[in-house]
């Protein structure tokens, strides 16, 4: 007899990598699309910050007026002012 999942298929992972002003670079893998885009399109001026939390729960915060970029698997999808 065969048994079939009822889960889910994983989500698709990305490295998101952030360029600092400065030209540091941070790599922060395990991450969903949906979940950097979701906090790219959010408004960060209410806090200031870009706050990632991989799925496993590890969890990225950086200032926001230190950030140069930001880059989903090697493509840019922000770019500071």
């Amino acid at each position: 007899m065969t048994q079939t999942s009822s889960l889910p298929p994983p989500p698709e992972l990305v490295v998101v990598t952030i360029v600092t002003r400065l030209g540091e670079t941070y790599r922060f893998p395990d991450m969903t699309r949906e979940a950097i885009e979701r906090a790219i399109d959010e408004d960060w001026s209410l806090t200031g910050s870009l706050t990632l939390t991989n799925i496993s729960h590890a969890c990225l915060v950086i200032p926001i007026r230190i950030i140069d970029s930001v880059l989903i698997n090697g493509e840019k999808k922000w770019s500071g002012l």
